[in-house]
């Protein structure tokens, strides 16, 4: 139970180049230009984005699979999923949409399973848990709620949405699929900037999720 307690803390650790990216602290007119300030100093173009392109998912497709774990393969096309190097984070493997957005995608797997004697209600409870008393955030602050119950990697799972304190003002919204396998616990997760988890983060984070197969079954 100490690894699934490590695991589910986990849910709360974000890779540093997320943690380090600028925040906007203002808006300003530079030559007659609306542009937004940033906290490194420099300034970007404000460019009002309308509701539907924000919630549009990004491209993820297929492509060959590779292991990440003993028991787990990864299957994402490099031309629309960029592998980041997840040293120095809680995470197996973190992934970024080629193409450009301001999702990231993250992997976490522990080895706690079904046959330690763990079910995946225990595993939701610790992940809420952990986050809400270990961290010591309120519960309304973190809005958990239950996106989808059903099946991933041949197993039931469920899908949380919550949202995350990040830096001064600022909010992630996030979706984790939580597996429970025989042998680990996994969680399948997607996180962009904004003060809620959107219908367009939940189905990037699903096209994602459909990308992982049994080791056994990728060979």
């Amino acid at each position: 139970m100490r690894l699934l307690i490590a695991a589910a803390s986990l849910c709360l650790a974000l890779p540093a180049a997320a943690q380090d990216a600028p925040e906007v602290i203002g808006t300003a007119v530079i030559e007659g230009q609306d542009v937004e300030l940033l906290s490194d100093g420099s300034w970007r173009p404000l460019v009002e984005e309308a509701p539907a392109a924000r919630a549009a998912a990004p491209e993820i497709t297929e492509g060959p699979c590779a292991p990440v774990t003993e028991t787990l393969a990864f299957c994402g096309a490099p031309e629309s999923l960029t592998a980041m190097d997840p040293a120095g984070t809680a995470f197996t493997g973190v992934w970024r949409p080629t193409g450009g957005s301001d999702i990231t995608f993250g992997l976490m797997a522990e080895t706690a399973g079904l046959s330690r004697g763990v079910t995946l209600e225990d595993f939701v409870r610790l992940v809420v848990e952990t986050a809400e008393t270990g961290a010591g955030i309120d519960e309304e602050i973190l809005g958990f709620r239950r996106a989808l119950e059903g099946e991933t990697l041949g197993h039931p799972s469920t899908t949380l949405a919550y949202r995350m304190p990040q830096g001064p003002g600022g909010t992630l919204g996030f979706v984790n699929t939580l597996v429970m396998t025989e042998d680990e616990a996994i969680q399948l997760l997607a996180w962009q900037p904004g003060p809620e988890p959107t219908d367009g983060l939940l189905d990037a984070q699903q096209a994602f999720a459909a990308l992982f197969r049994p080791a056994e079954d990728a060979r």
